[in-house]
This record gives structure tokens, C-alpha cells and sequence, in this order.
């Protein structure tokens, strides 16, 4: 049985909102509604350019744009440390630099890692405000991807104005800002249930397809458990799976 796939959420409205297919939405709260977690723990940014990192059992803000990736370097160990509860189990989205404060005990049975580029300086998000003539007061909405692959920005300012951005050359524009750590880091630890990105090198680039996500299973039990879930999964050789990981991963050390 393949551990790899491409996978999106069936409901093809989500679909196109999400920034890769909605896959990790779906997954939450499938988590939720069958009881293997009793909250979820993801970030969205609701209003502005400050992150929030959500503790919850309810998926209503789940699936809005706002909850979308965020290219801002979340303290989530910060965040979360003094507020889950013991008597808990929780499922939470990381980064790799992240997902080892997560993996010991029962209290998180699914840690879903995120494979990263990198996690940009507030650089990058300020550069992409100057060049539409905004400053950080300007913003009532940021949201860094949506849409058709491989995703639009879009920027609501409080004067009502919808302006949009390329996010794949925003992306390319701004390669120098990043953290330190990101320079040394392996992609990805082992021990995650679950680790997901994009599916460079896999996906025509702007061909006007909706998004998908590039999926790893490291527990294999789960892979009936995903398959009750709303979400479409299109098995993939290993091959094809390393082929744009390592494609990530040259271009990570790279830049």
C-alpha cells in the first residue's frame, strides 16, 4: 500500500479557497467529528497582520481564507504551552522546527507537519505592502494564498479597496528573508502521523488547476481513517513523492 498521495478536499468550494486543495482542513475536522481529538490547534489571522493560534472544537472558522497558510514565524510552543489541558488530545498543524514539542505522550494523536520553503522575515510581508503603497495600518485582511494553483494573495484594506498579488513571485522576489535556523533545517522529522506541502514539480504552474497537497503517511493505520474523511487521495510512487520534496529541498538550501 502507498503512504504517498496527492489529496484535496471534495467540496470544491473549499477546494478553491484553501491554499492547497484543503486537504488539512478536511483532515481537522475530520479529527473532530469522529472523536479522535477532542479540539484542534491551528493559526489564522482573522484581521490584520497578527496571527492568532486557535484552541478549539468548533471548525467554523476552520474553513475560511483567513486560516489559509501564514508566512509569519508563529511562536506556536509559546502559544499553546499554557493553554491545552491535561485531560485532552488534540490534533495541531507545525513546521518541522516545531512538530518535536508535539510528538511524545498521547495528548496529540495526530501532528500534522507542514514541509516549508522557509518561514520569511516581516520583511517580505512589508515588501509586498510598499509595493501596493500600503503600510501595516492599511490592512483590514491579509491573505497570503488562495485560489487556483499555485494561489493569489489578497490584500483588504480598511478603506474597502480588494488588492490582489502574485504570491508565487512575491515569493520568488524576496528570497533573502529568513531566519537563521531555516538555513540548517532537514525538512522534516520521522515521526509525525502526517506531513504535508505542495506539490512542486508535480502541478503545471498557473494552469488554472485547483490546489492539492502533497502527502506523506508515517502511520499507516490512519490511512482507513483518512479515507472516511471528505477528501479525494490519488496514491503516488515514492519516486514521484521525493521528486518534489528534493526539488523543495535544493532550492531550500539554495536560497
Amino acid at each position: 500500500m502507498s503512504h504517498y498521495f496527492l489529496a484535496y478536499s471534495k467540496n470544491q468550494d473549499i477546494r478553491q479557497l484553501s491554499t492547497s486543495g484543503g486537504f488539512v482542513k478536511e483532515v481537522l475536522a475530520h479529527a473532530l467529528r469522529s472523536g479522535l481529538v477532542d479540539k484542534i490547534i491551528y493559526p489564522h489571522m482573522p484581521s490584520g497582520l497578527e496571527p492568532i493560534v486557535e484552541i478549539t472544537s468548533d471548525t467554523e472558522k476552520l474553513f475560511s481564507p483567513c486560516a489559509n497558510s501564514i508566512y509569519q514565524d508563529i511562536p506556536l510552543t509559546r502559544f499553546v504551552r499554557d493553554r491545552i489541558q491535561q485531560n485532552e488530545r488534540y490534533a495541531i498543524t507545525t513546521l518541522p522546527c516545531q512538530s518535536k514539542a508535539f510528538l511524545l505522550g498521547s495528548q496529540f494523536p495526530l501532528v500534522i507537519e507542514l514541509q516549508c520553503g522557509r518561514v520569511p522575515s516581516p520583511a517580505w510581508t512589508y515588501g509586498i505592502l510598499t509595493r501596493q503603497n500600503l503600510t501595516p495600518q492599511d490592512v483590514k485582511r491579509f491573505i497570503y494564498r488562495t485560489g487556483e494553483w499555485p494561489g493569489q494573495g489578497r490584500i483588504e484594506t480598511l478603506d474597502g479597496r480588494i488588492l490582489p498579488f502574485n504570491f508565487r513571485r512575491a515569493w520568488d522576489e524576496e528570497v533573502h528573508h529568513k531566519p537563521p535556523r531555516c538555513c540548517g533545517c532537514t525538512l522534516y522529522n520521522k515521526s509525525p502521523q502526517l506531513v504535508v506541502g505542495d506539490p512542486w514539480r508535480l502541478l503545471p504552474m498557473f494552469s488554472g488547476e485547483s490546489g492539492m497537497t502533497l502527502l506523506r503517511v508515517n502511520d499507516p493505520s490512519l490511512i482507513p481513517w483518512l479515507t472516511e474523511a471528505n477528501i479525494k487521495m490519488t496514491a503516488i510512487s515514492h519516486q514521484k513523492y521525493q521528486q518534489s520534496v528534493k526539488s523543495l529541498m535544493r532550492r531550500k538550501k539554495r536560497e
